[in-house]
């Protein structure tokens, strides 16, 4: 049987409620994949050891895996896109977005008010 501590424990609820407050807008009340789908290829690089430390790359390896999920669970109209997701998961608790120095212009002409 295996345990889980306190510590573990905490952190997990705090994983989960920071999943649960994601805003996964979407047409007539159908929350879209994208974010999530994003968030499972992140997992899945973790788990294979290609992310190492508290960085994610937007790059073609995190693409191809974000299509695997999103083939399985996207609607009809969804449309796989994977800057969207990895740009606007910075509204929430977790995602950090750091821009390059000679890109801070352009980042901050994207950002909404």
């Amino acid at each position: 049987m295996s345990s889980v501590s306190l510590k573990q424990s905490n952190s997990l609820c705090r994983a989960i409620e920071a999943l649960h407050k994601l805003r996964r807008y979407g047409r007539k009340g159908a929350p879209k994949p994208h974010k999530v789908v994003l968030l499972l290829a992140v997992v899945d690089l973790y788990e294979d050891g290609l992310i190492f430390d508290n960085r994610i790359y937007l790059n073609r390896e995190l693409e191809r895996r974000s299509r695997f999920y999103f083939r399985m669970v996207a609607g009809a109209r969804d449309w796989c896109q994977i800057g969207p997701p990895f740009y606007h998961l910075r509204t929430s608790d977790f995602w950090f977005h750091k821009v390059y120095p000679n890109r801070t212009l352009s980042y901050q002409a994207m950002c909404t008010p």
